[in-house]
């Protein structure tokens, strides 16, 4: 499939075995404040608003009508840029009125070398920052700021459906639960993008794990992976489940198969026991994109769907 090739090219350039930054793994527990979870959204914020500022500058509406996209495809990326801007000025301003410091942009590298492959990694980024704020919402002590990052939350979930379903033509829903990261983990998915040299992301209290690279970057249920790092130590494979993780014995090097019932952006970790709290995390996570199959469902004892019979349902 097209999405699954450009999923690949996509994350290739980004699957390195080492560790992000050169930071070491690290215990951080659940001492974030309000504070440096809102800069931590910043965080992620900037870099996509960067991100999609830089290639919509890049590649005209001539350039997406060349890659096979209607006009209006531009249009509703512009303005996915432009939720993006907003969100850095109301964190930004959020942030100053709490008497915090907020994070600056720094200089990004994405792996993108056209327009599809420019969405490729929309999809990526998008489907990181909802497991990041999700991840982070059990942390927040405010609930004014948690009513904040739930609303931005929603906007990023829509843009990750759109993008998915209009614009790559694939499932906007692959999964009925989503997944979710920890601050830590996030923060390794989105390393890879950063100037290393950036001070504004020394500052945050955060470290990526070492980096756990897939054989495979998209596949199928049933598809076997491998999975290698640097870092040693790692006994068992996590797949993040939202509603409980997997875990497998597992040997670096091994063949992996992918189990079935898994769909969508899914996240590998390699731990040292079945946690994946972060004083257990040993590398990762990997993202693979899995390929959804269409969930059946029973009309009257009937059965309909994508991959079944139609039939007209009183």
């Amino acid at each position: 499939m097209l999405f699954k090739s450009l999923f690949t090219a996509a994350l290739g350039a980004t699957a390195v075995i080492a560790a992000p930054l050169g930071l070491e793994k690290r215990q951080s527990g659940g001492n974030l404040t309000d504070a440096d979870i809102l800069n931590f959204a910043l965080t992620l914020e900037h870099l996509e608003a960067t991100f999609y500022a830089e290639y919509l500058n890049k590649y005209s509406a001539a350039d997406f009508a060349s890659a096979g996209f209607p006009e209006w495809v531009r249009y509703r990326v512009s303005e996915i840029a432009n939720h993006e801007r907003s969100h850095v000025e109301f964190l930004t301003t959020a942030l100053r009125a709490a008497g915090a410091t907020p994070v600056s942009k720094c200089n990004y590298t994405f792996p993108v070398t056209s327009v599809d492959t420019f969405l490729a990694v929309a999809v990526i980024l998008e489907g990181v920052g909802i497991s990041a704020y999700l991840g982070a919402a059990a942390s927040i002590a405010s609930k004014a700021y948690l009513t904040y990052a739930g609303s931005i939350l929603s906007i990023e979930t829509r843009h990750n459906t759109w993008l998915r379903s209009s614009a790559m033509n694939e499932s906007p829903f692959p999964s009925a639960y989503e997944a979710y990261n920890s601050p830590d983990a996030v923060f390794s998915l989105a390393a890879p993008f950063i100037d290393p040299k950036c001070s504004q992301i020394a500052a945050l209290p955060l470290m990526a794990f070492p980096a756990l690279a897939a054989s495979k970057t998209a596949a199928n249920a049933g598809d076997k992976v491998t999975f290698k790092t640097n870092a040693t130590g790692g006994t068992t494979l996590a797949i993040v489940r939202p509603l409980g993780n997997q875990y497998f014995n597992y040997t670096q090097g091994e063949s992996f198969t992918i189990p079935k019932g898994v769909q969508g952006q899914t996240y590998f970790i390699l731990s040292s026991s079945e946690s994946i709290a972060d004083d257990a995390v040993v590398a990762g996570p990997a993202v693979i994109e899995i390929a959804d199959k269409a969930t059946l469902y029973n009309y009257n004892n009937v059965t309909v769907g994508f991959d079944g019979p139609q039939y007209n349902i009183d």
